[in-house]
């Protein structure tokens, strides 16, 4: 059976395709010419002219990461590592190499079992129990609270608040702290008392459920 598949914007196709040929085939330059397009670079932040719209571009739309970046993420972001059963310690989740590899976390977050050549085995949809699980569950606790993650390593070392909150936005979600972000996290800290490490702990726990970390947007 054969599905024929038409483009949304054929000009614009036709432009890339040109454009391809003229650049001797080079990947990286159609790959260059995508990503710092105005189309590929709009906000997740609709407007009142197009947030009924979901299929003609006119803004991103977000949607959550899928399972093997959003764990491969959560293991760099604390410095815990994974350990899948049946291969070499250190392998990330995006190598894996066989779909049968058991993995509670890659499971629940929809990661398929590689028995299709289809994308659409994949399961990108959200439920409450993935929401549960980022909220108390071991993935993230366990690694959060381990006395080698990310928190605790900060805490022991002669850093300001400030520079505390700056490191766990830089590891949760690769950008700098707002200045209301960056206020809000260290009087949090401040406000610990004699607990520093509890408090920073708590303030990547916060950040790794944020949607920042959680949806592409």
């Amino acid at each position: 059976m054969f599905v024929l598949a038409f483009p949304i914007n054929p000009a614009l196709l036709d432009a890339l395709t040109a454009d391809f040929i003229a650049s001797k085939f080079d990947v990286r330059h159609l790959m260059r010419q995508i990503v710092s397009s105005e189309t590929y670079q709009r906000t997740s932040v609709p407007n009142d002219s197009n947030k009924m719209d979901e299929q003609n571009f006119s803004h991103a739309m977000p949607r959550r990461v899928p399972a093997e970046a959003l764990l491969d993420s959560l293991t760099q972001a604390t410095g815990i590592p994974e350990a899948f059963g049946g291969v070499p310690g250190g392998f990330r989740a995006a190598q894996l190499p066989d779909g049968n590899v058991e993995n509670s976390f890659l499971k629940l977050f929809g990661k398929p079992q590689r028995m299709d050549a289809c994308e659409c085995e994949r399961d990108n949809g959200s439920n409450m129990l993935q929401a549960l699980n980022f909220i108390n569950g071991k993935s993230i606790l366990s690694r959060v609270q381990n006395p080698g993650a990310r928190p605790a390593l900060l805490s022991r070392q002669k850093l300001t608040d400030e520079q505390i909150v700056t490191e766990l936005y830089l590891w949760s979600l690769a950008r700098n702290p707002k200045p209301k972000e960056l206020e809000l996290g260290v009087d949090f800290l401040k406000n610990s008392g004699n607990k520093p490490a509890e408090a920073a702990q708590e303030l990547m726990w916060a950040l790794l459920n944020s949607k920042d970390f959680l949806l592409v947007h």
